[in-house]
């Protein structure tokens, strides 16, 4: 060769202008490296236009000649359910907030499937699992969870041109909606009970005279997360994030527009619908005004219930559980049992459907398949049709 040019060293192929030896002018080649060894393909044309064009379709040949290897390696036979789990893990880290969940539940799935390839996840390979899993007593909402982060996994392959084709992943039904509820008495109860610590001072379910007054000045935010999560009918995380100045990491009260916002606009919205501007009831704002007294910084920051100047976490959990054993109730009383009987309440009080919807940022849907029947007007126009043949 009379001219000799340096190659991309990523082997990535290019247009040369070449003159071979015993060639009076020189012609256009194609280079490119493959396999560790250097190739030129002549475009047989000393026109550069031409050449151009030569170098366009042996371009478009080798991708569609690449997209062909692509998908014989992304058949379910070929890709492993432990390369989903892995994929999808990286990508949903940087944009889920409960990101903690899913890789809890991606890492039980790879404990049982490993490198089983994606092809085996028939009915009776998902029933197995479910049963392993039932066998360590877990319950089919947990094993639908998991599951359900299985099949986003093979899905997301999918879409991602990783895997051809996604099969149905088989999971257990829906379980049914824990229809529990408090009523206002047993409501009532439990905010006493959340305002004394001790069992050692309840005697047959009442306090007993002899308790210490600085008793009753403790742990006074647990009333306030009692009365907060059954007015504004939120989750308990929601809850908890609440604080006294507008910010983008989580939800506010704001004293003087009488709103609490669930978390603020400038965040995008995650699975779980958020509520924006709802009104405060007026026994929850004077409590308000007194946790503020509390916990609202001078500067206007702080969270509204903390203990010891710090945000609240797991003691929670071991607080509200003392509570419910004093007052009586179900120990499967959770902090989720007081948002559904914030709902409950409102729909028994003669609330629509779509207002409540509105109020809590749930779904008009989710309110009717799960709290509609609570109204005492659900279903009142059918009773009242004539039924009659026509």
């Amino acid at each position: 060769m009379a001219e000799e040019h340096i190659m991309p060293r990523d082997g990535t192929p290019t247009l040369r202008r070449i003159r071979r030896r015993g060639k009076l002018r020189p012609t256009w080649y194609i280079q490119y490296r493959e396999g560790g060894k250097r190739h030129l393909i002549s475009t047989h044309t000393r026109d550069r236009s031409e050449a151009e064009i030569e170098f366009a379709k042996f371009i478009a040949a080798r991708k569609d000649q690449e997209q062909e290897i692509a998908s014989y390696l992304a058949t379910p036979d070929r890709i492993s359910i432990r390369e989903c789990l892995v994929a999808y893990l990286e990508d949903a880290e940087p944009r889920v907030k409960r990101f903690e969940n899913i890789a809890i539940r991606a890492t039980t799935l790879d404990n049982h499937f490993g490198e089983t390839r994606v092809s085996s996840l028939t009915r009776s390979t998902c029933q197995g699992y479910a049963a392993a899993r039932r066998h360590k007593n877990m319950t089919d909402g947990t094993i639908r969870c998991e599951l359900g982060t299985l099949n986003a996994a093979v899905r997301f392959m999918v879409k991602e041109g990783k895997l051809t084709f996604a099969p149905t992943i088989w999971r257990p039904d829906q379980p049914p909606q824990h229809d529990r509820w408090l009523t206002r008495s047993q409501l009532a109860a439990l905010v006493r009970a959340a305002r004394h610590v001790e069992d050692r001072y309840w005697v047959d379910g009442k306090l007993s005279s002899k308790t210490p007054r600085q008793l009753k000045e403790r742990r006074w935010y647990l009333p306030l997360f009692i009365l907060l999560t059954y007015y504004s009918a939120q989750r308990r995380t929601a809850v908890l994030q609440l604080q006294w100045q507008r910010n983008l990491m989580s939800g506010y009260v704001d004293l003087e527009q009488r709103r609490l916002y669930a978390i603020s606009n400038e965040v995008a919205q995650s699975q779980k619908r958020r509520v924006y501007g709802q009104p405060i009831a007026d026994k929850l704002l004077l409590l308000l005004r007194y946790a503020a007294k509390r916990t609202r910084r001078e500067d206007g920051s702080g969270y509204l219930i903390e203990c010891g100047g710090r945000p609240i976490t797991q003691t929670l959990r071991i607080s509200f559980k003392g509570a419910v054993r004093r007052a009586g109730l179900d120990p499967k009383v959770t902090p989720h049992t007081l948002l559904h009987t914030g709902i409950t309440h409102l729909l028994q009080s003669g609330a629509n459907v779509y207002d409540v919807a509105a109020y809590v940022g749930k779904s008009v849907q989710v309110i009717q398949q799960v709290y509609a029947h609570h109204s005492p007007d659900h279903l009142e126009h059918l009773a009242s049709l004539d039924r009659r043949a026509r």
